[in-house]
């Protein structure tokens, strides 16, 4: 079905040149809730709006409608910046965001990753545009902005966007592990 519907989404684009989000090819879904929120606070969405053969395209929500208003207001923003639109119907491929920071880290990512978060570094991506917001449900990142000064003794509440790339370069300048001969 989403196969037909892009093709024909494709064929239609051909009669106009500028495309609205109508003019592409949309799958929306509804997925089971799930009865445990994973350890985090807060439900996932149980709603996903997004263009077929747009992976990065997409709009989530807890609702049909909100999911929509989600995909729509990406779109838009998509759409306002100086970067053609793919044609309709046609695959966009998937780009990862940029990862050399995070490179530079990967002994304190790993021991981050554990000690804050919870999580296996190397079952992650992080990119060098990651942020703790990518990490949580919670309405601001002050349990995750204290435990880091719990953890590693340093202060990162003023760092905008809480990027993980900025705070390990900020533990890695302040910071050497016990008993390790290389710094972080």
């Amino acid at each position: 079905m989403d196969a037909l519907q892009a093709a024909w989404k494709f064929a239609l684009s051909f009669l106009k040149s500028g495309w609205e989000l109508a003019d592409y090819p949309i799958r929306i879904r509804q997925f089971d809730p799930i009865p445990e929120p994973l350890g985090r606070s807060g439900q996932p969405f149980t709603w996903s709006a997004q263009i077929v053969n747009w992976w990065a395209m997409a709009g989530h929500g807890y609702s049909r409608d909100e999911a929509m208003r989600n995909l729509v207001e990406s779109f838009d923003r998509r759409k306002a910046t100086a970067e053609p639109l793919p044609r309709p119907g046609t695959k966009v491929p998937l780009v990862c965001a940029p990862d050399g920071r995070m490179a530079r880290h990967d002994a304190l990512a790993a021991d981050f990753m554990d000690r804050i978060l919870g999580l296996k570094y190397e079952e992650c991506f992080l990119s060098d545009q990651s942020s703790l917001w990518d990490f949580h449900f919670d309405e601001s990142n002050d349990a995750l902005q204290k435990r880091v000064l719990e953890v590693y003794g340093i202060d990162i509440s003023d760092l905008e966007g809480a990027i993980v790339a900025d705070i390990f370069d900020r533990i890695a300048a302040n910071l050497r592990p016990t008993g390790a001969t290389a710094e972080w």
